[in-house]
């Protein structure tokens, strides 16, 4: 195991984190880089890059926002930098998909959009005889509650609501309680 030392900037105070890296990552990866960390399966294929999601399990926020009114801290610049881009509106990862003008704040929101465009659905009901399937495991865990009946998402002001969709326990609040 190689230990690095990160000078990092700990909202005006410098410190040094220590940086664990194994190398390589594993034999059949492309990336050079993997995280130790119990339980972490992040790999990448710079050191930099490995430092900043290092940063990620230290449990503390080197940066903060700066806008006004804000509080939003983080460990990771690129989080960070993300968040800044719902203060100013930009969106820079742009959808190349024909006649398509999905623009996403960060790179992560358009691989996700990029998904609508396939025809692949990879996520299949467990349930016999039901045929559905989805491109999202969000929408396939939503539908699969259908046949358990589950209804997670309660109202703690009335509490006899209860909704297995959370867009659907806000539109409770919204409608019913003038919340939000």
């Amino acid at each position: 195991m190689i230990r690095m030392l990160l000078r990092v900037l700990l909202l005006s105070k410098s410190v040094d984190v220590p940086l664990p890296l194994r190398i390589p990552a594993k034999p059949h990866s492309s990336h050079f880089f993997a995280c130790n960390c119990p339980g972490c399966s992040f790999e990448c294929d710079t050191a930099e890059s490995m430092k900043e999601h290092f940063k990620s399990h230290s449990g503390k926020h080197y940066y903060r926002c700066l806008h006004p009114g804000c509080s939003f801290v983080s460990s990771v610049l690129k989080d960070m930098h993300y968040h800044h881009c719902y203060h100013t509106g930009e969106r820079p990862y742009r959808c190349t998909y024909p006649n398509c003008g999905f623009a996403a704040p960060n790179h992560s929101q358009l691989r996700l959009h990029m998904i609508c465009h396939s025809d692949d659905k990879p996520y299949k009901c467990s349930y016999s005889n039901c045929l559905y399937c989805s491109r999202y495991k969000s929408a396939l865990i939503n539908h699969e509650r259908t046949h358990t009946g589950e209804k997670p998402y309660k109202c703690r002001i009335c509490h006899n609501f209860s909704a297995k969709q959370k867009s659907g326990l806000q539109y409770h609040l919204r409608t019913v309680h003038k919340c939000m």
